[in-house]
């Protein structure tokens, strides 16, 4: 029997179109410029066989439940609920992204359809990371915090144990809690670039379910989720709730990458500076230098070493150790400053190449800091 109009879900389906349509069209921001690539899908700051492996093992287990799932309660009833709509998302997601990586481990550029499809499975595969991870926040938040206890309260006591039963299952905990976990660990592992003009592709994947949502109830006369019904007192702030935890989620998930890059992007060796320019100098690469500061990864040392470097280099570094600066100085020795001390000594060491290196030694006395004249 068909229903009445859903006032508070159409309005709800309206605004999240009309924000879809207003994000991708007025305010696109780097999407305009962003050119999707599939290294975008396979870049990773730890090991790349551990990222396959990991995609792998989520896929074929959200496939393995999503097949339980499908042969024991039907496809079809399946189908109506936002949650396998997003876990199936989820499942083709972590499948293709195995399959890349795998490739990507053994060295396989892409080649025939895939190259030719490159730039938009890049594109749709970071818009389904987006997508995956705001509504893993918004199920889960949804789930527990509106769903169970509106399934609590029902008053038939048959309803109730029904309703409940429905939510605290095995596939439930995967579907609205192991979801998040996934996600965060892909989030953690993948480097997928987040960008946030993504909030209109996510607001099209709300707005579709929404806009089935509606003609369904439409046609059937029956909502998918009770606690939506436009019958229910203050629905209107039920609907608001909704709207206002896809926002919190899409902003939960940019704080985190942006938490993920402050991590990735650490401070320097002393714990106070981030890594500053590597300076090179001659025959010694930078993060070489022994004495426990490092200016940076390391790298190939020069062919063409110095005849002076190995004098000047440690009696540069004895004179430094030697300087005892306390502990309150503003001005701590970096491993920038070292790479800066070696180069000016080893000018000075073969302008005066007749002398001794203990010659020229400085007196032992608090020496200004280096800072003020390299930097």
């Amino acid at each position: 029997m068909p229903g009445a109009l859903p006032i508070p879900l159409i309005a709800l389906d309206l605004v999240v179109i009309a924000q879809a349509v207003l994000i991708l069209r007025a305010f696109p921001g780097n999407l305009r410029t962003w050119q999707p690539r599939l290294e975008d899908l396979t870049r990773t700051a730890g090991s790349s066989r551990r990222l396959a492996k990991f995609r792998c093992i989520v896929g074929f287990y959200s496939l393995g439940l999503s097949l339980i799932q499908g042969f024991w309660a039907g496809w079809g009833l399946l189908a109506k609920w936002f949650t396998m709509w997003t876990w199936w998302l989820m499942t083709a997601y972590f499948l293709v992204g195995a399959w890349l990586s795998w490739r990507d481990v053994r060295g396989e550029a892409p080649d025939g359809a895939l190259l030719a499809l490159s730039s938009r499975l890049a594109f749709w595969m970071v818009a389904a990371f987006h997508i995956l991870g705001t509504m893993a926040l918004v199920l889960t938040g949804m789930t527990w915090t509106l769903l169970l206890p509106s399934a609590y309260s029902l008053p038939d006591a048959a309803a109730r144990a029904i309703a409940v039963e429905g939510i605290c299952n095995f596939g439930s905990y995967n579907q609205h809690g192991m979801n998040v976990v996934f996600m965060l660990i892909e989030g953690w592992l993948a480097d997928i670039p987040v960008i946030p003009s993504m909030a209109g592709v996510v607001s099209g994947w709300a707005a579709a379910y929404t806009t089935f949502a509606v003609i369904r109830y439409m046609i059937v006369g029956k909502y998918i989720y009770g606690v939506l019904d436009c019958a229910l007192p203050q629905q209107w702030a039920r609907t608001a709730f909704v709207y206002g935890l896809h926002w919190l989620a899409f902003g939960t998930v940019l704080a985190l990458s942006w938490i993920k890059g402050r991590i990735r992007k650490g401070v320097g060796s002393e714990g106070v500076h981030p890594p500053g320019p590597k300076v090179p100098h001659d025959g010694t690469a930078a993060g070489e230098l022994g004495n426990g500061l490092s200016t940076g990864p390391r790298r190939a040392s020069s062919p063409m070493p110095s005849p002076c470097r190995h004098k000047d280099a440690s009696g540069v570094i004895r004179r430094i150790r030697e300087n005892r600066r306390p502990a309150c100085d503003p001005h701590p020795l970096t491993g920038l400053h070292v790479a800066a001390a070696l180069q000016l000594g080893n000018l000075r060491t073969c302008r005066r190449s007749s002398k001794s290196p203990g010659q020229h030694r400085p007196p032992h006395h608090r020496a200004q800091p280096l800072k003020q004249h390299f930097m």
